[in-house]
């Protein structure tokens, strides 16, 4: 299957802490992010085709803000190739225009340089 993807995705310098924002538990780590997605690593499948409302904790402040909220759905989640651990893909549904701003900046201050 061919993958057509219309934002490159990058991989971050720091695995940031994605909380399930209904009950604050840690839901996993980010792994790789664009403007309009992410995936994220968890120790557990995440159930698919559900709409979670997440909440990223950044590793130093951006601005005043020290975390990102927002609205994601689960398209897909799969057993890591190379782990233990579970990858699940999202995309981004529900984020305002500070929040937009705030994760373009995560990309350019703690995303790999390529």
């Amino acid at each position: 299957m061919l993958e057509k993807r219309e934002l490159k995705r990058r991989h971050l310098i720091y695995y940031l802490k994605v909380y399930n924002g209904k009950s604050k538990n840690p839901l996993g780590f980010m792994a790789d992010i664009h403007s309009k997605g992410i995936m994220l690593i968890s120790d557990d499948s995440i159930f698919t085709d559900k709409v979670y409302n997440l909440r990223m904790e950044l590793p130093q402040p951006i601005g005043k803000k020290t975390h990102v909220e927002f609205s994601a759905k689960s398209l897909w989640s799969k057993k890591g190739t190379i782990s233990d651990f579970f990858e699940t893909g999202f995309s981004l549904e529900e984020v305002d225009e500070e929040s937009i701003a705030t994760i373009e900046s995560v990309i350019k201050f703690f995303g790999f340089k390529d």
